[in-house]
């Protein structure tokens, strides 16, 4: 069965090599782990179509008014290829450091995205409208870093950031595709009332940051910028057995 794990036992030194080809539900090609505290891994490009939708066209400068169109189908976007590498250093008994550098192909995954748009609900409407637009990402390397520090036996704190340069370029952004933000700040702390069960909880910051609009595609005026950030909450509860 080609779709079957395969694994290569290369002993307690030199860590395991595990790998899965042909499973279109499992990104991940090939993974290598030296140790419980440093790994490898590839991750294959996959395509996201998304279709099912409807688009309502104002066509009343032809004369036949509003239309809708019962079939929408957008190509182009996928997940990147994906090639991480990081390690982890338990520099003191409750306390553990770690660092993770991803490269994602971006330029692969994202070059051109096509709107299609079929069955209109009017006899008189073109069949099928169509438009392409450019979309030109580059490939992109994010780097980050974390801490987590055991505060009780039961209770620990974490830390963490990541960087990575804006993959978008500014004469092909889109509000639609506005993947600006460069670095993440995060806070977090985890508790285990009773075994097998946590409660964790963490705030994220996504720094500012603001682009000058130019994409000539999509024209907003002369003084358009696009601005990306946020800060996030979230709270988990979870149960092992």
């Amino acid at each position: 069965d080609d779709a079957a794990e395969r694994r290569l036992e290369l002993g307690d030194d030199m860590g395991q090599r595990t790998a899965r080809h042909d499973d279109p539900d499992d990104r991940i090609d090939e993974q290598i782990r030296v140790s419980e505290l440093a790994q490898c891994r590839h991750l294959r490009q996959v395509r996201l179509p998304l279709t099912g939708g409807t688009l309502d066209v104002n066509m009343t400068a032809v004369g036949i008014g509003q239309v809708r169109y019962r079939e929408l189908r957008l190509d182009g976007l996928a997940l990147p290829r994906e090639i991480v590498g990081g390690f982890a250093w338990r520099v003191l008994p409750g306390s553990l450091v770690s660092f993770e550098a991803t490269w994602l192909g971006w330029s692969q995954a994202l070059r051109t995205q096509t709107l299609s748009a079929s069955q209109p609900d009017h006899p008189a409407a073109p069949a099928v409208i169509e438009q392409t637009a450019v979309l030109g990402w580059r490939n992109q390397w994010v780097f980050a870093a974390g801490i987590d520090h055991a505060v009780t036996a039961t209770t620990s704190l974490q830390a963490g950031i990541n960087h990575g340069r804006n993959p978008i370029p500014a004469d092909r952004l889109s509000p639609l595709l506005a993947a600006i933000g460069e670095t993440h700040l995060t806070l977090g702390i985890a508790h285990a009332p009773a075994r097998g069960w946590r409660v964790s909880g963490s705030a994220e910051w996504l720094v500012g940051k603001r682009v000058r609009y130019r994409n000539p595609d999509l024209p907003f005026g002369a003084d358009a910028t696009e601005r990306n950030g946020y800060i996030a909450l979230l709270v988990q509860l979870g149960l092992r057995w």
